[in-house]
């Protein structure tokens, strides 16, 4: 995409796809994840930093801080919050049967997937997009810093300027 707003941030979202893949999609191409609520969203950020604080055993303190992109979305997306023939999609330590069923609604043409979050069970639904034309409106929302104490510590974390909504 491009001539867009954040058009690197919505670019970056396909190209740059995590080593192992994201929960519905591998690691050859990426997708765009986004949660409904920002206690989702944070809870989401802060366990895939973790995991890789505890890959390494990271000693340390370590700070970050990530901006939540808002944006809104066209397109019918597969609903599959309530549908207990998808639980082994929302495995807690696999995404083969997810990348599975991700791979298989792209290729025939699906926008992507409303899922409930594994991370944030209180709030937590989220949404992933397989193509980046159905994802407009872009804005900034939320900063949030997260700090880790340890690779053991759980993360604590600092909301600044809420915008969500705007």
């Amino acid at each position: 995409m491009f001539g867009v707003p954040y058009a690197r941030v919505l670019n970056a979202a396909f190209t740059y796809a995590r080593l192992q893949g994201g929960r519905f999609n591998s690691p050859d191409r990426g997708a765009w994840y986004a949660a409904f609520h920002l206690e989702t969203s944070k809870a989401e950020v802060a366990y895939h930093r973790g995991q890789d604080l505890r890959e390494i055993k990271w000693p340390h303190a370590e700070t970050f801080e990530y901006v939540e992109f808002l944006a809104d979305f066209r397109g019918e997306f597969h609903d599959i919050r309530w549908r207990t023939e998808f639980r082994s999609c929302l495995a807690l330590d696999t995404y083969l049967h997810s990348q599975r069923l991700g791979k298989s609604l792209l290729r025939s043409g699906s926008a992507g997937i409303v899922f409930p979050s594994v991370r944030d069970k209180r709030h937590g639904d989220c949404i992933v997009c397989f193509r980046p034309a159905l994802i407009t409106n872009i804005r900034r929302g939320t900063s949030v810093t997260v700090r880790f104490d340890s690779f053991e510590a759980a993360p604590a974390f600092i909301v600044h300027g809420a915008k969500r909504g705007q």
